[in-house]
């Protein structure tokens, strides 16, 4: 038998070559998922956007998906400087924290070791969808804080 290649399509950008397949975060067991009773099953949660809430930042968002408030801030790209290994890619920075009065119990400003799981793996997900290496020698700050 003769295998043939696939072609290869020179059209598109395929993304990053060290991305994660995004099925890899997907938890198929939904039965643990818990209904809220306030709406029917063809209704969604109330929703709001707002984009540029904060003028220092390079891009910010702050969003409402139910009870949940979300207030995101991009900073960069910004040079780093001072580095000693040179690198085509460049680096993303993200941190997440909840605010201190954001859960039904209050949490310190000290980060915990959930909000540093979360923010090691937000920035996991952008590595793998931010192209880089356009970005070298540089370096993007992501910051999210849930209210």
């Amino acid at each position: 038998k003769r295998r043939s290649k696939m072609p290869v399509d020179s059209y598109r950008y395929t993304g990053p070559e060290d991305s994660v397949d995004y099925r890899v975060y997907m938890d198929r067991d939904t039965s643990k998922l818990q209904k809220r009773k306030d709406r029917g099953k063809d209704e969604q949660r109330k929703v709001f956007l707002k984009t540029g809430v904060i003028s220092q930042a390079k891009g910010s968002s702050y969003i409402e998906l139910g009870d949940t408030k979300v207030m995101v801030a991009v900073y960069g790209p910004r040079e780093i400087p001072k580095r000693s290994d040179f690198s085509m890619k460049g680096l993303i920075s993200c941190e997440f924290k909840f605010a201190p009065f954001a859960c039904t119990t209050r949490r310190g400003h000290q980060r915990d070791a959930e909000e540093i799981e979360i923010g090691l793996l937000l920035k996991e997900c952008l590595e793998s969808s931010v192209r880089m290496n356009l970005y070298p020698k540089s370096c993007i700050d992501v910051f999210v804080t849930v209210l």
